[in-house]
């Protein structure tokens, strides 16, 4: 794919410049996150009382019949 060999050929770099215009390709912003697992592993009875759920998400998958048959 054209993206990936523009990505390659770019290695560390962030910018660059083409005869028919630029791209760019910059690495966001680092997050924090919670680390559940740590939690459940050090402190499990405290971990406990805080579970919850969520409902899970739809999938829509299509499914189609080969047009050879």
């Amino acid at each position: 794919m054209l993206k990936h060999q523009i990505q390659q050929r770019m290695g560390a770099a962030s910018f660059a410049r083409f005869a028919g215009g630029t791209v760019s390709w910059k690495r966001s912003k680092d997050s924090k996150v919670f680390n559940a697992a740590l939690l459940q592993q050090e402190w499990p009875e405290i971990a406990k009382a805080y579970m919850g759920s969520k409902p899970g998400s739809r999938r829509f998958v299509l499914h189609a019949e080969s047009l050879a048959n």
